[in-house]
């Protein structure tokens, strides 16, 4: 039997912890387990889907089970969203940040002014 577990690309990231191929045996317990972290708030779907291989004339064939589809509420926190943001921006940021900063302390300060008009007189 084959178990996976999939979601809609960047919703989710999904480990599987064992193999997604398991032989169940008459009797005896199979577990999948996965490791589930999610990506983005809001509904999200997780579908599990089931394979088994089964023995028709002599011959194996791939039978799909009915998929288990399950809607998850997702709530992330606002800290965890602004550091990714951040992680993700953050040349972009400190060049909005630094550059008009940098603007404002040479053509504003009287450190900044005298070395505009240093750097003036040596061109």
């Amino acid at each position: 039997m084959r178990v996976r577990l999939v979601g809609e690309k960047g919703d989710f990231s999904i480990q599987e912890i064992n193999t997604q191929d398991q032989y169940v045996r008459p009797g005896h317990i199979a577990r999948w387990d996965f490791g589930v972290t999610p990506l983005r708030s809001g509904t999200r779907l997780l579908r599990l889907l089931a394979s088994v291989r089964i023995r028709i004339k002599g011959m194996d064939e791939v039978v799909d089970l009915p998929t288990y589809e399950r809607e998850v509420q997702v709530a992330v926190a606002p800290f965890r969203t602004a550091s990714q943001f951040l992680g993700k921006n953050w040349q972009w940021l400190s060049a909005t940040i630094a550059i008009p900063l940098i603007v404002w302390v040479v053509t504003e300060t009287d450190a900044g002014k005298t070395m505009l008009k240093r750097l003036w007189d040596w061109v």
